[in-house]
């Protein structure tokens, strides 16, 4: 699957319903990774958290660059940062009785991700929030 239509049509909707956010986007020429198209939904989910959660005026950078044999699409907006129990949800999937998630959204993007064969993490930053996947590129799949 080509991400470049996939994310310029995302990009468009949320520039479409939340008019004042800002958002940078960077995409290498060949994206094409071995995902399904319900990945379009993991990205909205990511990309409305951030315009929801970021502020009056988000500002959003989302880049799609192929490292090695894998795609890596990066989310980063200037908002307070993902709090600790939603960050255990994206790195383990799992919560417990007295930590857990506030909502099914990031549950959702997690399972989409993990369920293409996917990786997603949060980096530490200083400010805002990172988020990273990793899926594997078309052409790493053909190779093997």
């Amino acid at each position: 699957m080509d991400l470049d239509p996939v994310v310029s049509a995302s990009v468009t909707k949320l520039e479409e319903r939340y008019p004042d956010v800002t958002v940078t986007t960077e995409i290498t020429e060949t994206a094409v990774a071995e995902t399904l198209p319900r990945m379009e939904t993991a990205l909205w989910e990511l990309l409305e958290n951030a315009a929801e959660h970021t502020g009056s005026e988000p500002e959003i950078e989302l880049t799609v660059m192929r490292e090695d044999e894998q795609i890596v699409i990066t989310i980063t907006d200037d908002g307070p940062g993902i709090p600790e129990s939603e960050r255990q949800v994206l790195a383990s999937g799992k919560e417990e009785p007295l930590v857990h998630g506030q909502g099914l959204g990031l549950w959702l993007v997690y399972w989409i991700i993990t369920n293409l064969g996917g990786e997603i993490t949060i980096p530490d930053t200083q400010s805002g929030t990172t988020i990273e996947i990793r899926l594997p590129s078309a052409s790493a799949t053909i190779a093997h």
